[in-house]
């Protein structure tokens, strides 16, 4: 065989590679990470604005959530595509009811707010076109490197309105005991301070002041390329009923059981579990559970072990161990549960419960949904 031929065959070889990669990155879909697949919400706010315009914004607490989005080339940096979000426009919007979506991430010298400063980017121009209690997708123009590591903002910017009972809201998922729907997180979320109590903040844009609203978050979610995945709660409260039998994803029982006795909640002896689900893999894979206890650990590409694969390992490889395996059914979610036994409710207050789901395609690639920390 000539030279020529040899680099011939070569260059097409290497030609069908990239091909075979670009079709493989072009097939992922934005999918959430996990928080609203199993969360309803209790009412419609305006947060703080009241009448006037104002920005609310949902936190994602980087030690709650990690390893989505992630880069293959670049561990430390993680791909935002847009946000999952439910809203609904009352009317008497002034001048109209289109909002802004924005990205930022965590400020340096302030633990636990935005960086209003450095915002990572926006999407002007957006109108709640959804029915009530129904996901509105919102991508920006390209997807948005965010630093791994950080926690994450999602901010909503509204418009002005002339009533009190109008104006473009946002659905909510509060603590609040005189709603007919709410849900108690356990003893690891806490009272205080308000950076650590709730995951809702509103930000007055005449004085561009930061105030954590009362335990809560709205209804968003992170899009981004890879499989979705939660903890999840199984919990007995008959106000909180999308919480039994297969258990919230919530950011406040999901990542906070009231699994300890005795019970932050009386009567309550919540169960854990992991929920995934990847759009991208077909019905009747398999799915590896895993969990460790400590925090979660930083996200190292899956692509560096099985070439192709997608998501991360992000649990602390020292403690980490597999619960177990599962198909995804026709719904293209796995479940797993783990009862805690009775005994092992006296010595579970205070621990870090990391999870993590890892589905296995037809090929043998991996596709890893986030890493997800309950705080029992």
């Amino acid at each position: 065989m000539s030279p020529a031929t040899r680099m011939r065959r070569a260059m097409s070889r290497l030609s069908l590679a990239v091909l075979s990669l670009c079709a493989a990155v072009a097939a992922q879909t934005p999918q959430p990470t996990g928080t609203l697949l199993r969360a309803n919400a209790n009412l419609f706010t305006r947060g703080g604005a009241g009448l006037g315009p104002g920005e609310l914004l949902q936190r994602f607490d980087s030690e709650l959530v990690t390893g989505f989005g992630t880069d293959p080339q670049q561990p430390q940096v993680q791909w935002v595509d847009g946000v999952l979000l439910q809203c609904l426009d009352f009317g008497s919007n002034v001048p109209d009811g289109r909002f802004t979506v924005t990205l930022y991430t965590e400020d340096p010298v302030r633990s636990g707010y935005p960086d209003l400063a450095q915002p990572l980017g926006s999407q002007p121009g957006v109108l709640c076109t959804v029915p009530a209690f129904s996901n509105l997708p919102v991508f920006f123009a390209a997807p948005l490197a965010t630093p791994a590591g950080r926690d994450l903002f999602v901010g909503v910017r509204i418009n002005a309105t002339t009533s009190n009972y109008f104006g473009t809201r946002l659905n909510v998922l509060t603590s609040t005991t005189t709603n007919s729907v709410y849900d108690l997180a356990g003893p690891g979320l806490p009272a205080s301070p308000p950076e650590q109590a709730s995951f809702q903040l509103f930000r007055n844009l005449a004085s561009n002041t930061l105030t954590y609203q009362s335990r809560g978050q709205y209804m968003i979610d992170l899009l981004v390329r890879g499989p979705s995945g939660a903890p999840t709660a199984i919990t007995n409260q008959p106000h909180y009923p999308i919480s039994n039998p297969i258990g919230t994803t919530s950011m406040l029982s999901g990542n906070h059981p009231d699994a300890a006795s005795p019970p932050a909640n009386a009567g309550r002896a919540d169960d854990v579990g992991y929920l995934f689900r990847d759009v991208d893999l077909p019905a009747g894979s398999a799915v590896v559970f895993l969990a460790a206890f400590a925090p979660l650990a930083a996200p190292v590409p899956l692509a560096q072990f099985v070439p192709g694969s997608v998501g991360s390992s992000c649990l602390d490889p020292r403690v980490q161990f597999a619960l177990g395996v599962a198909t995804t059914g026709p719904g293209l979610d796995a479940a797993f549960l783990t009862p805690i036994p009775a005994p092992a409710r006296l010595m579970v207050r205070g621990l870090s419960f990391g999870q993590q789901a890892i589905g296995l395609t037809a090929t043998g690639r991996l596709r890893g949904a986030p890493c997800g920390l309950q705080r029992l």
